[in-house]
């Protein structure tokens, strides 16, 4: 009996062990510990540069910021339920490790300068919950990974990203299609994200020019304070939603302010106007769409008709 108890208690103590010291930073380094919502994306320093430190991000902890850099004695730990969200390039020289659950998300691009050994290693338990918006560049031979070290960004075919595809049925690692149907994604935008309001529409006769928007309001979202970033747009396609037809709309070149006063001159058609705000990388959302209608010229009435 006795000799039951003590395995077990040796067992015990050993995982208890293993999972203590995966903790623990490596000899020189720093720990940094997440455990709550931390976004860093409008501070005035919003990006985040390892320098010999251990980046965890407990299961609880979610971390926003701008660009992120791991130098080789930096490593990041993001464990299940975790999530880390870089709005731009992550470049990393060192080991990442994602637990089973843990989520990492990098609108811009992925680049991997670590050696070709373990010590530069990427690693990403199943199931992944990994998405790269942008361009993969590893450090054995720039666009295609070695699946030795890289298994996680390995698809059926060569592993190389255009940052679009769906990669859901031959990668364990996403493109935007992938993210965008992610709850997950909200965190870059920030709930309630709103693009404001336009108005008023207007009427104005065939030739004319459309007059100043008389009221503008700014986009809105909640958590941190931040700065947006404006461009309007216009079309003459009716009933064409910007979010997902924004090639219908014509970007007009230098309203790129709260307020719009139309430079589009005469037209002769109904015209529709939107105002995109952007909020980082990866954010948008658009207000109201205002409606500028075309009339004929109406005739001549009184003293001047004929």
């Amino acid at each position: 009996m006795k000799s039951y108890i003590l395995l077990f208690f040796v067992v015990f103590c050993s995982c208890e062990f293993q999972l203590f010291a995966a903790l623990l930073p490596a000899p020189g380094q720093t720990p940094i510990t997440i455990s709550t919502v931390d976004d860093r994306r409008s501070d005035t320093n919003p990006d985040l540069i390892l320098n010999k430190n251990l980046l965890t991000i407990t299961g609880t902890g979610k971390l926003l910021v701008r660009n992120l850099t791991v130098d080789n004695n930096s490593d990041v730990v993001i464990q299940s339920g975790g999530v880390l969200i870089v709005e731009g390039d992550l470049l990393t020289e060192n080991k990442m490790t994602i637990d089973a659950g843990g989520t990492l998300i990098v609108l811009g691009n992925f680049v991997h300068t670590g050696s070709d050994t373990n010590q530069g290693g990427f690693t990403s338990s199943d199931p992944s919950n990994v998405y790269i918006l942008g361009s993969i560049d590893g450090s054995d031979d720039g666009n295609h990974l070695n699946p030795n070290l890289y298994p996680v960004l390995q698809c059926d075919g060569a592993a190389s990203n255009d940052g679009l595809t769906d990669y859901q049925n031959n990668c364990n690692y996403g493109g935007e299609i992938d993210l965008m149907t992610n709850p997950i994604y909200q965190s870059i935008c920030g709930e309630n994200f709103d693009g404001g309001v336009v108005s008023q529409d207007q009427e104005i006769c065939v030739g004319n020019s459309p007059e100043q928007f008389l009221s503008v309001s700014p986009a809105t979202t909640s958590g941190n304070p931040t700065t947006f970033t404006y461009q309007w747009y216009y079309t003459t396609v009716l009933n064409s939603n910007p979010e997902t037809d924004l090639s219908d709309w014509i970007l007009i070149n230098g309203a790129d302010q709260l307020d719009y006063t139309p430079d589009i001159g005469a037209i002769n058609q109904s015209t529709f106007f939107v105002r995109q705000a952007g909020k980082g990388a990866g954010c948008v959302t658009y207000s109201n769409i205002l409606t500028v209608d075309v009339v004929e010229s109406p005739s001549p009435v009184g003293i001047f008709h004929e």
